[in-house]
């Protein structure tokens, strides 16, 4: 799962604008019950993604956009590689 932080996580409380080109929308994310409930939908769609990955005997890796994808995919399949060079081309 590839997943940019704002879908697991409202930005800190304040007041916002988005917009998709056409429209523009502003929204306050200073509401805690909202913000617990908008990550806990999250959560919960990540747990039956997980799940279902378990059933169908895959490997299962959340990857937020910012992350490291390198250490993250080492961490996610048991790799150890202090040099970070496991998955790099040799030298030429």
């Amino acid at each position: 799962q590839i997943y940019d932080p704002l879908e697991a996580e409202l930005p800190a409380p304040g007041v916002y604008k988005v917009s998709d080109g056409k429209r523009l929308l502003r929204f306050s994310s200073a509401n805690e019950k909202a913000r617990r409930d908008y990550n806990q939908r999250f959560l919960q769609r990540q747990f039956e993604l997980a799940k279902l990955c378990r059933q169908h005997r895959m490997y299962f890796f959340a990857i937020a956009t910012n992350d490291d994808v390198l250490g993250a995919l080492q961490q996610g399949l048991g790799i150890r590689d202090t040099q970070k060079t496991q998955f790099r081309a040799p030298p030429r």
